[in-house]
């Protein structure tokens, strides 16, 4: 087994980290799916009467998805640093090393 970590966590510890992640990956998917069609369209129809350019909204097209490649590396197990399975979305063990997630 190839573990980036030293040690290995205890089982609570690594249910609690995973929540977290969790966590934090459902605020800022809410705030991607919520903000980010909201803040284009508002740079649409600014862009539309020639009060930015139109590279502004590239621009900030590009930075919404920044919040994308936060999620894929969050998506990892807290004993082995493994991502989780693309093909389970709520996993409830590693594929990896087979810690308990919930």
């Amino acid at each position: 087994m190839n573990n980036k970590r030293k040690t290995p966590m205890n089982e609570k510890r690594i249910i609690e980290e995973f929540q977290k992640r969790e966590r934090n990956i459902s605020i800022v998917t809410g705030v991607v799916v919520f903000l980010g069609p909201m803040i284009l369209g508002i740079l649409y129809f600014a862009s539309y009467y020639k009060v930015i350019p139109d590279r502004f909204i590239l621009l900030v097209g590009m930075m919404l998805l920044i919040p994308l490649f936060f999620i894929i590396i969050s998506r990892r197990c807290p004993n082995c640093g493994a991502f989780m399975n693309r093909y389970r979305i709520f996993p409830k063990t590693c594929h990896k090393c087979g810690a308990k997630l919930k």
